[in-house]
């Protein structure tokens, strides 16, 4: 019993996140922020919700934590937030934005690209 109500709440869980990005006229922005907060407070299996599963199976298990911590955190200090994105919606369906990250030394900017809606998942993302 206890297996079959996990399993409800993770399809409740699956099924919100779309519908929340969906509604939001910038879905790929909510998306990437949420991301960018998940990966700020290391919660990384919440910021690999956020990607697609072609970026999931590139940047994990390994890859992406340890360039979190020693590119970002190491050199940036703390994170302490996402700014306003710019953002651009292309003709085929995805999403480009660029997003200032705010840390305790350093503010860089994200380029995020997104699938089309309605998932909005996070398809690449790199430091400009």
């Amino acid at each position: 019993m206890p297996t079959r109500r996990l399993l409800l709440a993770a399809i409740a869980l699956l099924a919100a996140t779309p519908c929340l990005a969906a509604n939001d006229p910038d879905g790929c922005a909510y998306v990437a922020g949420r991301m960018f907060d998940s990966l700020g407070h290391r919660d990384y299996s919440g910021a690999a919700f956020m990607m697609d599963g072609q970026l999931q199976a590139h940047s994990f298990p390994k890859a992406l934590p340890s360039m979190w911590d020693a590119l970002l955190k190491d050199n940036f200090g703390a994170y302490r937030g996402h700014g306003q994105a710019t953002v651009t919606h292309n003709a085929d369906g995805t999403t480009t934005l660029s997003m200032p990250l705010h840390f305790e030394r350093m503010e860089p900017t994200f380029v995020v690209t997104c699938d089309p809606a309605p998932s909005n998942t996070v398809r690449e993302f790199a430091m400009q």
